[in-house]
């Protein structure tokens, strides 16, 4: 059985936001300041999106590394069962970091969304 390091955040005070790649192995965050993230929907919450937004937003994003895309609907998943063992961002505020996530916003004051956007 394989173990795999995830790290538990939460989006809630530090206007964070994230996405799961299709595996759910793959973790992308930003902030929801980023000026890539508002250059397509406006200065929305990304909690807040409707579907059309959210759809805009994911068609925006460059396939994650591993492949497949990032959607708001991926759930995290385990690394060795393929379960949901967290829920996509329309569900939870809480969100695991994976080795190899794309963490756009890694520095603080870190707005680097544009360098994945199609």
């Amino acid at each position: 059985m394989r173990s795999i390091s995830r790290t538990l955040f939460t989006r809630a005070f530090r206007m964070k936001d994230f996405l799961y790649n299709d595996n759910g192995d793959m973790t992308l965050t930003w902030s929801c300041f980023d000026p890539g993230f508002e250059g397509i929907v406006g200065k929305y919450n990304p909690w807040a999106l409707t579907p059309e937004q959210r759809l805009s937003v994911e068609a925006a994003l460059r396939p994650a590394p591993r492949g497949g895309r990032w959607r708001f609907s991926n759930p995290a998943r385990c690394a060795s069962c393929k379960e949901a063992i967290s829920g996509p961002i329309t569900e939870t505020i809480y969100y695991l970091i994976y080795p190899e996530s794309v963490r756009t916003d890694a520095l603080p004051g870190g707005y680097r969304l544009a360098e994945i956007l199609i």
